[in-house]
């Protein structure tokens, strides 16, 4: 998704963007800073912290340990 993300903002023409982003968005925006800093003028992150990525785990396999089946982004089905 951050490649989706790099791909809109060359198709928009510009260096750099202002990002604000919001729940599932707001991860996807982290690792859009996390990965390509120099794309980002500034981001603004609602409701969202920044949860340090585990290159071992993906993000669903780690979100479905911590908060069980029941999970509601728990998409692996």
């Amino acid at each position: 998704m951050v490649g989706d993300l790099v791909a809109l903002i060359d198709f928009l023409g510009v260096d750099q963007v202002f990002l604000v982003a919001h729940d599932w968005g707001a991860i996807i925006g982290w690792y859009l800073c996390t990965f390509r800093p120099e794309r980002i003028k500034a981001y603004v992150c609602l409701s969202v912290p920044l949860h340090r990525r585990n290159p071992k785990l993906k993000t669903v396999d780690g979100m479905h340990a911590a908060y069980g089946d029941d999970y509601y982004v728990d998409f692996r089905e």
